[in-house]
């Protein structure tokens, strides 16, 4: 019972005073009695049990009368009072009584005395067979009621007591259904802890003291004895605790009713005691875990075999790194100074500065103004979306215009902090900076320490690293480097710029074309104009990590054609590695316009920084059927007879097909340049159509065209 005193003691301390330390945001428990007053009522309590021994030991081993042997006190007065009125000691008229002759009496039949003792014949020993059928009865049937009564207290005592109130209120909301109706039923019971606890010692010792009575009846002392030790033992503390404290909770919220009327029938001793108790000792409050005790708990159940229980990995990691993210400064998770990809307040958005951003990967970009440690603002890249490189938007615009709040925190910030800031939807992204002393012997400075977001918050609580598409690195801190497969060198994927050429530029490279090739001198110069319209202007940077980056690769098909306007490459001819250097205003690929296909027998690499202009074979084709239609006089080359298959392709899906409305006609031409009406039908033999002699009708021949520009369209679908 001292144990079961004390256990509260040791548990509050444990459950209150730790937890308030590890966790000070948490909702104060009841205060407590202070320490100084629970000792002290300990040793109070424990001094007066002490006391009560020893006076009970005292007084059985010391009497003022007894020196020799045992004699009964009522025996003796018996004989005193029995001698007294044979001598007249009491006056019988007067009803006074003599007290020297009771006196003298007394003395003289104790053993200080002469007179000697009367004996009384021995009890007999109690014998079952000579007692009658309903003593034996009584007496078998209070003894074993009161050995099921002491092991029923003893196995609610454990039982009941050893149900946390905690767990009580988690079972009341995530149990099933028989959990949350026994939760319900024991929470008002077990929150009066003493009460209880007071409850069931004191039925637990009436049962135990009650039950030598009716064993001593039955069978002599050394037999009631042995009974009574085995029954007890037995019946009263091994089995009732054993099942009681496994299943407590059904066997206690089914017999609740039970352990509320013990409660009523000692409520006039135990309650008061209860409340001394909860004086001294404080009232239970249930187990709480520090944060550590909460971490070794999550790594138990991830190691054990039950699947109720079993809590993977990857789950332990979540909920030990959710336990501890809150005591972690953002000075551990936070992306270095060194490492952080920064723009100037003063540079523009133009291609290089955009090809960059889309390069580092990033969605929030600090901006800094003049020193770096002076980070202006920041640039969201989906702010950029609507943006035109050849614009050349100044960054200061773009900031001016958004308005984007610049976060900054220390770095003693903890993680949980600046999660809450984070989830306010201020922003994602904060920058660290801490104060510095001026090496000059200046004023003191903020110095920028790294950035923190808002997913270096999530990798802590995850205790795992995000890695999407566009990121570099695995670990920002350690900057360990993602490895993905190394891009093609092919130039598709080393474009970096693609602009068009402006209208003087056109009008320039035009004439040149025009004096230069006599591919281009087939086109109307207004034609010729609207075809370098259409063409892309490249740039292709040579890095140095770039081995061989190549703008035509021999052996493989080649369909555009290339002038250069700036930069360097090197024609490498024949299996002896012939070389021959380009440089602006040169051009390569005129065949791949004029031929069908064109493989070409060289290598074109690029020895620097290349600018040209792309002009492919789908474009030159549509710029020469243009010219078909709208021109009266033209002739296809003898180098581009590779396109009668084609047209004659089209003759034939014409004669097959209805009559083509003006509009259908119009959804079907790409650059729509034909508007004017069409002349009327005219029949022609189509055996006698030769495209290098004869020119064709206008509207027969647009028909045709409309058909090869549905075809074209049909295999780039495919493609």
């Amino acid at each position: 019972m001292l144990l079961s005193l004390s256990f509260p003691l040791l548990n509050h301390g444990k459950s209150d005073d730790h937890n308030r330390k590890e966790n000070p945001n948490c909702p104060p428990p009841p205060s407590p009695p202070p320490i100084k007053k629970r000792s002290f009522s300990l040793v109070l309590l424990l001094a007066l049990l002490i006391l009560v021994v020893l006076a009970t030991f005292s007084y059985e081993q010391h009497s003022m009368f007894v020196v020799e042997g045992y004699v009964p006190t009522r025996r003796r007065i018996s004989h005193v009072f029995a001698s007294s009125s044979s001598s007249s000691a009491v006056n019988s008229n007067n009803m006074t009584i003599d007290w020297p002759s009771v006196c003298a009496n007394y003395y003289n039949h104790t053993n200080n005395g002469s007179a000697p003792i009367p004996h009384h014949e021995e009890e007999e020993e109690p014998n079952i067979l000579n007692m009658p059928w309903y003593d034996i009865v009584i007496n078998v049937g209070a003894s074993m009621f009161f050995i099921l009564g002491a092991g029923l207290m003893s196995g609610f005592t454990l039982g009941l007591l050893s149900i946390d109130t905690m767990q009580l209120d988690i079972l009341k909301s995530t149990g099933t259904e028989k959990e949350r109706k026994y939760a319900a039923r024991l929470a008002p019971i077990l929150k009066r802890h003493h009460l209880l606890l007071v409850t069931l010692l004191l039925w637990n010792a009436l049962c135990v003291e009650c039950l030598p009575l009716f064993l001593d009846k039955l069978v002599p002392e050394w037999a009631a004895i042995l009974l009574g030790i085995t029954f007890v033992l037995l019946f009263g503390e091994v089995i009732p605790q054993s099942v009681i404290s496994r299943y407590g909770m059904a066997i206690g919220g089914t017999l609740y009713w039970l352990v509320w009327f013990l409660i009523g029938l000692a409520f006039v001793i135990a309650y008061p005691i209860s409340k001394l108790l909860d004086w001294m000792l404080g009232s239970d409050h249930g187990t709480l875990y520090k944060r550590t005790e909460l971490k070794e708990l999550v790594n138990i159940h991830s190691k054990a075999h039950d699947p109720n229980f079993h809590l993977t990995e990857h789950e332990a990691k979540i909920l030990g790194g959710a336990l501890e993210f809150a005591r972690i400064p953002v000075s551990q998770i936070l992306t270095k100074f060194e490492n952080v990809f920064m723009l100037d307040f003063d540079s523009q958005l133009d291609v290089d500065t955009m090809t960059s951003i889309w390069q580092a990967g990033h969605s929030r970009i600090p901006v800094f103004k003049g020193d770096k440690n002076n980070v202006v603002g920041l640039l969201y890249v989906k702010d950029l979306i609507l943006v035109n490189p050849d614009e050349c938007v100044p960054i200061s615009t773009i900031l001016t215009f958004y308005g984007r709040e610049v976060l900054k925190v220390f770095p003693d910030t903890y993680c949980d902090e600046m999660l809450k800031t984070f989830k306010s939807g201020r922003t994602h992204i904060a920058i660290v900076q801490e104060p510095r002393e001026s090496e000059t012997g200046g004023d003191p400075y903020y110095a920028i320490v790294g950035i923190v977001s808002l997913e270096d918050i999530i990798e802590e609580i995850i205790k795992d690293e995000i890695v999407d598409e566009t990121d570099i690195y695995v670990d920002n801190t350690n900057q360990s480097k993602i490895n993905r497969p190394q891009n093609s060198t092919s130039l598709l994927l080393k474009l970096e710029r693609t602009n068009r050429l402006t209208p003087k530029q056109v009008v320039a490279v035009g004439s040149y074309l025009w004096k230069s090739m006599a591919t281009f001198r087939l086109l109307p110069e207004e034609y010729l104009h609207r075809l370098l319209g259409k063409c892309a202007v490249v740039d292709v940077k040579k890095s140095s990590s770039d081995e061989e980056l190549l703008l035509i690769e021999k052996n493989k098909e080649c369909d555009y054609f290339a002038l250069v306007f700036s930069g360097k490459l090197e024609a490498v001819f024949c299996e002896e590695k012939f070389t021959s250097e380009m440089g602006p205003w040169s051009f390569i690929g005129e065949r791949a316009l004029t031929r069908e296909t064109f493989i070409p027998d060289y290598d074109v690499r690029i020895v620097k920084d290349v600018t040209f202009v792309k002009i492919t074979k789908k474009d030159f084709i549509e710029i020469i059927s243009q010219v078909f239609i709208q021109e009266n006089s033209f002739f296809l080359p003898k180098d581009m007879e590779w396109m009668n298959p084609i047209l004659n392709n089209m003759n034939k899906h014409q004669n097959s097909n209805v009559k083509i409305s003006a509009s259908h006609v119009t959804h079907k031409s790409s650059d729509n340049l034909n508007k004017t009406p069409e002349p009327e039908n005219t029949p022609v033999d189509d055996t006698d159509i030769e495209l290098d002699h004869v020119i064709p009708q206008k509207k027969r021949f647009f028909k045709k065209y409309s058909k090869f520009k549905d075809d074209l369209n049909e295999e780039d679908d495919i493609v």
